[in-house]
């Protein structure tokens, strides 16, 4: 076969790929020294995914939610550095913006001006930090389960807990075996680097959709209370009764979710 043959058989077989929401394309590229791998299914407007912290973007597969998307949109669910099969730094400073850097790197590395960008728990926080830090590259943006980060004790304390977990095994919903611990420790403490200020909320122009569970809201900060009743005309709030983080009746799993993201998406095409 001719290498033009190749190439056009190369060619067709990749569009087959992203126009079937089933079959998936799995790769990686380098994004400043560190590797991020990333899936690609469905064809139409880029939809950006980010999974929570300690997952990796099999969160999406499992729970259907990558395949519903894959159906009327092209799907690019990703790896955030520190997890699944992306590389794992040790050093804080290497995660906070750095982890945003990444995705604005794979719009470019995919040759995309901009994307809709949905992001579970840690995820999610990455993402209203890129509303503030890349608005233009940006179309519409969904926070499940997730605030914009402001960095405290709490987290510090968290990081401590979770290099403790190497010891003692404990895992979470969605979260896969083998995890190194260390540079998870570290992706909580990139936080610090990565706070959102009051003044850069108030000026966000992006469509935003913030989906949150009655339970979880309960566990909410007085700062993130007062927050999410201070927010720009552009950022709207659905809170879903009944529903929790990722446990018996995560958000993200509910119906109104999945139809806050296409209609989101839709408005604004």
């Amino acid at each position: 076969m001719s290498s033009f043959s190749h190439r056009l058989l190369a060619g067709w077989l990749l569009s087959i790929t992203l126009l079937s929401p089933e079959l998936v394309l799995a790769a990686s590229f380098d994004s400043d020294g560190v590797q991020i791998y990333y899936e690609e299914r469905g064809a139409g407007e880029p939809v950006v995914l980010l999974h929570g912290f300690s997952q990796t973007l099999q969160m999406w597969n499992e729970t259907g939610l990558a395949e519903a998307l894959a159906r009327r949109y092209r799907v690019i669910s990703v790896d955030l550095r520190g997890h699944g099969n992306s590389g794992k730094p040790h050093k804080p400073e290497e995660y906070g913006p750095e982890m945003g850097a990444d995705v604005i790197r794979l719009l470019d590395h995919l040759q995309l001006s901009k994307a809709n960008l949905i992001g579970f728990s840690m995820g999610a926080t990455i993402v209203s930090k890129l509303l503030t830090t890349h608005p233009s590259r940006v179309s519409t943006a969904v926070l499940g389960s997730g605030f914009f980060p402001r960095w405290s004790e709490e987290e510090e304390e968290f990081a401590q807990f979770t290099k403790s977990r190497a010891i003692s095994g404990e895992r979470h919903p969605w979260e896969p075996e083998n995890q190194d611990y260390v540079a998870l420790a570290a992706a909580i403490r990139g936080l610090r680097y990565a706070d959102v200020l009051d003044e850069e909320i108030v000026a966000i122009a992006t469509p935003t959709v913030v989906v949150i569970g009655s339970i979880e809201l309960q566990h909410f900060s007085s700062e993130n209370c007062r927050r999410l009743s201070t927010l720009p005309e552009s950022i709207s709030t659905i809170i879903i009764a009944g529903a929790d983080h990722d446990r018996e009746k995560p958000a993200i799993l509910q119906p109104e979710f999945l139809n806050a993201v296409i209609e989101l998406i839709d408005d604004h095409k």
